[in-house]
């Protein structure tokens, strides 16, 4: 909530921020009240009782009335010029959403251990390994990171809505609700664009820099996937009931 105020402001656009409480245990919403009582109706507090991340997003979402929704989760810090990008590229009216990139804020050193090709498991690229240049959604290469997308709020009518099955929930770490979205913004022929210069910066703290949790990760996100082949199959070769890629990725 900081990082938004502390932001340089949009010169036309109207913005809110909406914090949805999905059934926390924590001060949450003493927090945001006291930032209620400070900049009034630019903060907004909803809760949700249903447990689980795809839940809380979808609340969000249908209980707004802006033209365009942004996605930020509750770990990260919006860059200073992050409304005024949002701000600039939108006025193409052609353009149905944009993603940017998650740089990470580490909170202790990277150890050398985690393996690459898993970049959802911190969300916390470096700005190097980023693409520098704008490029369509379109690019297989690329994946729009559902902790820092902003999508025209019509598009939820052409698409649906976040799956209630898939995404993080209290008893587990969840995930493939962006992935499930992400599809389906591509097979409805929407416009997409990759902005670098949409940055937001992801907080990694100690206890997620641990093979257990890595562990935790994978196995959760691997349920997550199973979840999402009952309803539609990849266009992948299968031996089994298993995409044959994952077979290899597996043992490597």
């Amino acid at each position: 909530l900081e990082s938004f105020f502390a932001a340089v402001p949009a010169a036309d656009m109207d913005w809110r921020v909406t914090v949805i409480d999905n059934n926390s245990s924590d001060a949450t919403k003493q927090v945001v009240d006291s930032f209620i009582a400070k900049f009034g109706e630019k903060v907004r507090y909803l809760f949700a009782p249903q447990p689980g991340k795809s839940a809380a997003l979808n609340l969000g979402i249908k209980s707004g009335d802006r033209d365009l929704v942004g996605m930020i989760d509750d770990d990260e810090l919006i860059d200073r010029t992050w409304l005024a990008v949002v701000e600039d590229f939108f006025r193409k009216p052609d353009l149905d959403y944009i993603g940017g990139s998650c740089v990470g804020l580490w909170r202790t050193e990277k150890p050398q251990w985690l393996p690459p090709g898993y970049p959802g498991v911190l969300s916390a690229g470096s700005p190097a390994l980023s693409p520098s240049r704008r490029r369509s959604f379109a690019d297989d290469s690329l994946f729009l990171c559902g902790g820092n997308a902003v999508v025209r709020r019509a598009v939820f009518d052409r698409v649906g809505y976040y799956a209630e099955d898939l995404g993080r929930f209290p008893a587990g770490l969840g995930s493939c609700e962006d992935q499930d979205m992400f599809d389906r913004l591509k097979a409805h022929g929407t416009s997409g664009l990759f902005v670098p210069e949409l940055i937001v910066h992801h907080i990694v703290p100690p206890e997620r820099v641990t093979r257990s949790y890595f562990r935790k990760w994978v196995r959760d996100r691997s349920r997550s996937m199973a979840r999402m082949e009952r309803g539609a199959r990849q266009n992948a070769v299968y031996i089994g009931r298993i995409p044959r890629y994952l077979i290899g990725q597996t043992l490597r």
